[in-house]
């Protein structure tokens, strides 16, 4: 099943938009947003928490969002342990997306998916593409990036027991002009688990060319979900039922 996903950026229990990981944009109250993303029924909800120095998630918060959400749930910010994983689980939340803690290290991964399954896990991997057009991955919000290929990376993580692979241009996040769209192709014909592709997705449009291109299990963004119109006024919005079928008729 094809999904269309939204993103909430969380920063002190507050929603934000940013733009290549960076210029942080206060957007308004994630409850809010939740609401309406519940009465547009939408297919599933990914929560990241982008303080910088979040030790561990803000369960509290996480628990009253799950209470009032009527859409599957990931989330991923501060997850360092199993027992961290299962607090979430608890809480409601069906994923975690992992991320900066994989550096070299799929131990989390590993010991999350076995002991609740390779679902319950989703691999985040943020990506740049330098002047020359290589692709390298990056860690902790794009400030580091290591050598290992992107292709060895995703192979490394469904080993270790990753359900679903989250895959983000930063180049491109937040922009709003295109996707990377003949490489998020390249990686789903090559990946034995489903590809979530996001970054730069601009229009209504831009998610049907997404599926049609690539094959991917689904799309995830938040650019084009909470603004609207060219001076990007804020607006919470989802397609409609009839319309979200037209974009994912192939």
């Amino acid at each position: 099943m094809k999904r269309i996903i939204p993103i909430l950026l969380i920063k002190d229990r507050l929603l934000y938009k940013t733009i290549n990981f960076q210029s942080e944009t206060y957007i308004g109250d994630p409850f809010v947003a939740l609401k309406i993303f519940n009465e547009k029924e939408v297919d599933e909800l990914i929560v990241l928490d982008i303080n910088k120095s979040i030790i561990e998630p803000d369960f509290e918060f996480l628990n009253q969002l799950a209470s009032e959400a009527f859409m599957p749930l990931s989330y991923g910010g501060g997850i360092n342990c199993t027992n961290t994983a299962e607090k979430i689980f608890r809480i409601g939340f069906e994923k975690v997306v992992i991320n900066s803690a994989n550096i070299n290290d799929f131990s989390l991964i590993e010991s999350i998916s076995s002991r609740f399954g390779n679902q319950a896990v989703v691999c985040c991997i943020d990506y740049k593409i330098n002047f020359f057009g290589k692709r390298t991955c990056t860690f902790n919000n794009g400030r580091k990036s290591i050598n290992t290929k992107i292709a060895d990376f995703i192979k490394k993580a469904i080993d270790a027991g990753s359900g679903e692979i989250l895959l983000q241009c930063i180049n491109f996040e937040g922009k709003m002009e295109k996707m990377d769209l003949e490489f998020i192709k390249e990686v789903v014909n090559s990946c034995s688990v489903p590809v979530i592709g996001t970054g730069g997705a601009n229009s209504y449009q831009c998610i049907s060319d997404f599926f049609k291109k690539t094959n991917a299990s689904a799309i995830a963004a938040g650019s084009i979900f909470v603004y609207h119109g060219p001076h990007n006024a804020v607006l919470i919005n989802y397609p409609s039922f009839e319309k979200k079928n037209t974009l994912l008729s192939l």
